[in-house]
């Protein structure tokens, strides 16, 4: 379970470990860390691991997309505000594409 930043690390890790959980949640994550339009992000991301492409290995919505259809997420929770004023840079449309396209259909996607 995470927020934020947190939010990505707990989707990120279970999607890379999805034998390992029997569920995760995250709140109001962010959802593309390792997009250069992601303003919360690029620096952190940048200063610790060298490069934004680095970076998308941590980065849950890339991790989910480069795995593909070939593995399935445990249950899950993903909530979102309405009213964030932050999602523009949360990208939760994004994460919402990787786990739809991708056949999640246990993750619960909440507004």
């Amino acid at each position: 379970m995470g927020h934020s930043m947190g939010g990505n690390g707990a989707v990120a890790i279970t999607a890379r470990n999805p034998t390992e959980y029997k569920s995760f949640s995250a709140f109001a994550p962010l959802c593309n860390p390792s997009n250069p339009d992601s303003y919360f992000s690029t620096p952190g991301l940048t200063t610790y691991l060298g490069s934004l492409e680095a970076a998308k290995d941590y980065d849950c919505s890339e991790v989910i997309k480069s795995k593909g259809k070939g593995f399935k997420l445990p249950n899950g929770l993903v909530d979102f505000g309405t009213h964030d004023p932050y999602n523009a840079s949360l990208m939760p449309k994004i994460l919402i594409d990787a786990i739809g396209n991708n056949g999640h259909k246990n993750v619960k996607l909440r507004w």
